[in-house]
């Protein structure tokens, strides 16, 4: 997926009046430093999508239509219009395998993750204050390594297509994608000196993984396209028909649900089940296990 200048300049463009409240073109361009021409382009596009609207008077000029919590980086991108996303991939089919398969799965993860962030998660300001914060801050996080070796151990023992890691509360908190159509082999955990915590992104808990949540138990759905309970935009840009949403239980350092998903409708056994409810029990006790040594082994966390 190409994020072209115009999709750039659109965002900017919303996140300043998310920021203030609205203002003219010539306000906008001041202040982002973006040009006023190209600008004042997008105003239709983006006016027909719904996105902004136009105010009369001597204070007057553009505001978001919707509410900020409505207004996902991709709707932004798509009412301005985006590349092809097969012509913008083609190029990865002269990559050898399993380069070409992760990379294309990478590309495919870029639309997902824009239609979870809305532009009420960028501009911090904006958070009601009477509001409590996000229950998990990104000190408290698991780190990524850890996330991808449970990823991988969840593919593996569950014979799934996709995984996912939600870590947070019941409305809000961050997730993070950490198997994406990988190797069905085992692996040791890696170490790593990069910012651990930054390939987490804000978002809040839907289907399968919302009901989890609430519910503090398993759910399992074997048709994505036929259960209520699914996230049907996410079944469709992910390719899954098979879902199940596992609580991880981290006692203090709070909760999670591990997501495993396959290809094909109807595709869940009883074992494959059985050994990633396992895996998510193990996974948080790895998450306690990983806090306590951080912190000295100072706090006896319980569950």
């Amino acid at each position: 997926m190409h994020v072209a200048r115009a999709g750039q300049y659109a965002i900017r463009a919303l996140l300043e009046l998310a920021a203030t409240g609205g203002g003219t073109v010539g306000g906008i361009a001041e202040r982002t430093g973006l040009p006023a021409p190209f600008l004042q382009q997008l105003v239709g596009p983006l006016k027909r999508a719904g996105l902004v609207e136009a105010r009369r008077g001597p204070h007057g000029g553009l505001a978001l239509a919707r509410p900020v919590e409505e207004v996902t980086l991709l709707s932004v991108l798509e009412a301005v219009g985006v590349q092809d996303e097969v012509q913008e991939t083609q190029w990865l089919s002269m990559l050898p395998e399993p380069h070409r398969t992760r990379l294309e799965g990478i590309e495919r993860l870029l639309p997902d993750e824009l239609g979870l962030l809305t532009l009420a998660d960028l501009v911090p300001h904006l958070e009601d204050p009477a509001l409590p914060a996000p229950p998990v801050p990104f000190d408290l996080l698991p780190p990524r390594r850890l996330l991808d070796y449970i990823g991988h151990q969840a593919v593996a023992v569950a014979h799934a297509h996709r995984c996912a890691v939600y870590f947070g509360g019941e409305s809000y908190g961050f997730v993070t994608t950490a198997v994406e159509m990988r190797d069905e082999v085992p692996v040791t955990l890696p170490e790593s000196d990069i910012s651990l915590t930054a390939h987490w992104v804000p978002s809040r808990p839907v289907g399968a993984m919302a009901v989890a949540w609430m519910t503090g138990r398993p759910v399992v759905i074997n048709d994505t396209l036929a259960d209520p309970r699914a996230s049907r935009e996410l079944a469709i840009r992910f390719k899954v028909r098979s879902v199940a949403a596992i609580p991880i239980h981290a006692g203090r350092q709070g909760s999670g649900i591990l997501v495993v998903a396959k290809q094909e409708p109807n595709a869940w056994d009883p074992a494959d089940l059985e050994r990633a409810t396992e895996l998510a029990t193990i996974a948080g006790l790895a998450v306690i296990g990983h806090h306590h040594v951080a912190r000295g082994g100072d706090e006896a966390d319980e569950e």
